[in-house]
């Protein structure tokens, strides 16, 4: 069995993401701590993604609903981007799952946010 990602291959994967990318994995790794049972469930952990884009990406940022030009924004960047983000949001998700493992103290949602914080910020 594989372990998890080392600290190393996590931060190299990260590097070179823009601000946008990472403020995307910050929800998503959120939505995946609040509800750890659910992340093999692709329906769900797909629309979470689209969700999460659309309040990274200023979708009905006004106070309407989102425009079809906001929507084809989204879903261009769900087609090309989702892949390697989801890929990284699983790579800090169970990295950051080893470090409370490993790190003592009780496992509380706010310490796998700074967790995540951390390796988000760089």
């Amino acid at each position: 069995m594989q372990g998890p990602p080392t600290v190393e291959s996590v931060r190299a994967m990260l590097q070179p993401l823009a601000a946008t990318d990472r403020k995307i994995l910050g929800g998503v790794c959120a939505w995946m701590m609040a509800e750890p049972q659910r992340i093999r469930d692709r329906e769900w952990i797909s629309q979470r993604f689209v969700e999460v884009c659309g309040v990274a990406l200023g979708a009905g940022d006004d106070g309407d609903a989102a425009t079809t030009d906001d929507v084809e924004r989204i879903r261009a960047f769900v087609q090309t981007r989702m892949g390697d983000l989801m890929a990284a949001a699983m790579a800090v998700f169970l990295r950051t799952a080893e470090d409370l493992r490993t790190g003592g103290g009780p496992v509380t949602m706010e310490r796998a946010s700074a967790i995540v914080k951390s390796y988000l910020d760089g």
